[in-house]
């Protein structure tokens, strides 16, 4: 077990420079009329603060990125479309039935031959951000028997049709390789992400989608397995928020968390057996929900 996961992936911090600060809700150490101790806290709350280790930019940027709740998870249980945040499809033909999914009860299915989009301009958190600032999807997709966990990530546009598009990394169930993601998922230069109703050979099929985000960053490649594992076991928490696990805390279950970046150090350092000139700290405190 890591000293520190969020959402299953270990967060490399400072060795000693992780804290938990407990925070009581309600007051504390109040008397009676007639002088008698009375505690009112209602319950205590966890908040993690630290540091991390010196990270290439592109991985603190990830990290940055996913701690403050940047973009948006979908879940369906509400018998919508909407992200947790509220995005609604800009477009598309679809349901949101009960009985085949992944986490909880509902999913997305998308008919063969339809689709489903989302506007991302300006929605995923980050002032300017574009398609090729780096952009990660996530989640899971049924087609046929069963389940299967995609990730598709980069710096470039996914354009319709194309199984492998250039500038892409496609992961199933962890794994990095050809998987088709082009005939289902496109990105558009608009910013703007469709989910189709095909499979990875380009053939019309009925696509259940489950559980799944779309990130503002191009998600490093160390945490594909890690965040298959643990996303296989447990529905993505309700953004903003994050996952919070490990030996800080002893909570099997984790403990569900909204985090903020509170600074970033820049500096020199050796990272994978290189000198590094644009390395990254992190300062950042997460709390308890």
């Amino acid at each position: 077990m890591p000293h520190m996961s969020i959402n299953g992936i270990t967060f490399a911090t400072a060795s000693d420079a992780v804290f938990d600060e407990p925070e009581f809700v309600g007051e504390i150490g109040e008397r009676s009329v007639n002088g008698t101790f009375v505690g009112t806290e209602i319950v205590e709350k966890d908040v993690f603060r630290g540091r991390t280790v010196y990270a290439l930019a592109a991985t603190a940027e990830a990290w940055r990125s996913l701690i403050n709740g940047d973009g948006h998870a979908f879940h369906f249980e509400n018998n919508d479309a909407y992200s947790d945040k509220g995005l609604a499809p800009s477009a598309g033909t679809y349901t949101t039935p009960s009985g085949t999914a992944k986490h909880g009860t509902r999913s997305l299915l998308v008919a063969s031959g339809q689709s489903i989009s989302y506007a991302l301009a300006g929605k995923m958190g980050r002032p300017g951000w574009t398609y090729a600032d780096g952009w990660t999807f996530v989640g899971w997709k049924h087609e046929g028997s069963s389940f299967a966990h995609y990730i598709a990530t980069g710096k470039a546009i996914a354009a319709a049709g194309v199984e492998d598009p250039a500038g892409i990394t496609q992961y199933e169930d962890g794994v990095a390789g050809t998987y088709g993601l082009g005939y289902w998922l496109d990105v558009l230069a608009t910013d703007t992400v469709t989910l189709k109703g095909r499979d990875g050979a380009n053939a019309g099929t009925n696509c259940y989608f489950d559980d799944f985000a779309f990130w503002p960053f191009e998600m490093p490649a160390a945490w594909a397995p890690q965040l298959y594992t643990w996303h296989n076991a447990n529905a993505l928490p309700t953004q903003p928020r994050v996952i919070v696990a490990g030996d800080v805390t002893e909570r099997s279950a984790g403990v569900e968390c909204r985090g903020r970046v509170t600074s970033i150090t820049q500096g020199n350092a050796r990272i994978d057996g290189a000198h590094r000139n644009n390395a990254r700290i992190l300062e950042f405190a997460l709390f308890e929900r």
